[in-house]
């Protein structure tokens, strides 16, 4: 839930994150006053599990971080998502020692849900593979989505398949099948949902990524359906559906380097989707889901992370089509979180104990401010980090900055 302001009143707006209103309700006085203080952020790191705050009110105060890690074999997240439909009691992570996939309830300890060993047999493996990546559907409660790359299996020996489960994870079912070499089998990217539209894409730099589109969930097995781009040195699928789930943002260095967009067209006779590949500046390189920021309420208005080369923030007001505005920011931003709250850009901050950086998550008081304050504790640099999120925590994992107001 997050929170807007309609001339001098203040309503609530439901967010399925970053995406979809599904509600409004007008707050008296004394609610709106209680809009800033109770910010929940979930961050999610590749070295020292989850953590976990609920008292972030302002930039000026460290909050209390918790280490919610209880249940996980090992600590080194992979992604991790809340629900988009009950984010306060249901949170999952997949991790890369072992890729199982974790669910945890109503503040429990983490259980793991899916495991490669799962999903083999569910399609009938003799290769155990590999899970590269999970999402939940904004729009269907209980919807999530996994990608699995394996060898051996009886139709291929070597391809990945896209598995789904209803019910939040507590069964599991075969949904889309594709075909490749076993570079692109253990490269397996991830995969997002909405509506009924699917993209999966696998990120397998430097033989390439493919990605696949689907508008009828997934549920057919079929090669060609649904591919729409392939090539050498080609990553960082990014998705706006709420506003067109007919665009995909990436970045690639065929055509010219930079973020490009495709225009999904008609789907042909051969089995492909018909598109239309755009540069759109040249020398951005969002290198992973969740490298860009879509406005919920402003198609034009979007944020993109560059990072294969200098991690640097670009912002844009018409949707690419002016040069963006740079914000080179001090520490380096290098996550985004999916919405803005109360009017603050939570971002995931470049850990450099030589430069004096020790907070992993920062606030950015708007876009364009240049100095994000770090807010991971007040003991994140001096052991034990009481409080705090450590600095020796890795870095912030893919989509490993959740916030959301409750």
């Amino acid at each position: 839930m997050t929170y807007k302001e309609y001339g001098n009143v203040a309503y609530d707006v439901v967010y399925s994150p970053g995406y979809k209103e599904y509600d409004n309700v007008f707050l008296d006085d004394s609610e709106m006053a209680a809009c800033a203080l109770y910010t929940h952020i979930y961050v999610a790191t590749t070295l020292a599990g989850v953590y976990y705050t609920g008292n972030y009110t302002d930039e000026g105060t460290q909050p209390t971080w918790v280490d919610v890690s209880d249940g996980l074999d090992t600590l080194d997240c992979k992604e991790f998502h809340i629900d988009p439909f009950d984010p306060v009691n249901r949170q999952y992570v997949l991790v890369t020692t072992g890729y199982k996939l974790y669910r945890r309830v109503n503040g429990g300890s983490w259980e793991e849900i899916l495991t490669p060993t799962d999903c083999a047999n569910l399609i009938g493996c003799t290769d155990n593979g590999q899970i590269g990546g999970f999402c939940l559907n904004p729009t269907i409660p209980g919807k999530i989505w996994v990608t699995f790359g394996a060898k051996g299996v009886v139709e291929d020996p070597d391809c990945y398949w896209a598995l789904y489960s209803d019910d939040y994870g507590d069964t599991w079912y075969v949904g889309m099948l594709f075909f490749g070499s076993s570079y692109y089998t253990y490269g397996l990217g991830s995969v997002r949902a909405y509506d009924d539209a699917l993209i999966i894409s696998a990120d397998c730099s430097p033989f390439g990524c493919s990605a696949w589109y689907s508008e009828n969930n997934g549920l057919y097995i079929d090669n060609a359906d649904g591919t729409i781009a392939t090539g050498a040195w080609t990553c960082g699928f990014n998705w706006d559906p709420l506003h067109d789930p007919r665009k995909i943002y990436y970045w690639s260095n065929n055509d010219g380097g930079g973020l490009h967009s495709i225009d999904i067209g008609v789907h042909d006779p051969a089995g492909h989707w018909e598109n239309t590949k755009t540069l759109l500046v040249a020398d951005i390189y969002p290198d992973d889901w969740g490298a860009m920021w879509f406005d919920p309420d402003d198609e034009l208005h979007q944020r993109a992370l560059s990072t294969l080369v200098n991690t640097r923030l670009y912002i844009t007001l018409d949707a690419w089509a002016t040069p963006p505005t740079l914000v080179n920011c001090t520490p380096h931003v290098v996550s985004l979180n999916p919405v803005d709250i109360n009017g603050e850009v939570i971002v995931g901050l470049l850990l450099d104990h030589g430069g004096h950086e020790h907070h992993i998550i920062g606030i950015m008081t708007d876009e364009t401010d240049t100095a994000p304050v770090g807010i991971a504790g007040a003991n994140c640099d001096t052991a034990p980090f009481t409080d705090s999120i450590p600095d020796t925590c890795g870095a912030v994992c893919r989509c490993g900055i959740q916030a959301f107001v409750d």
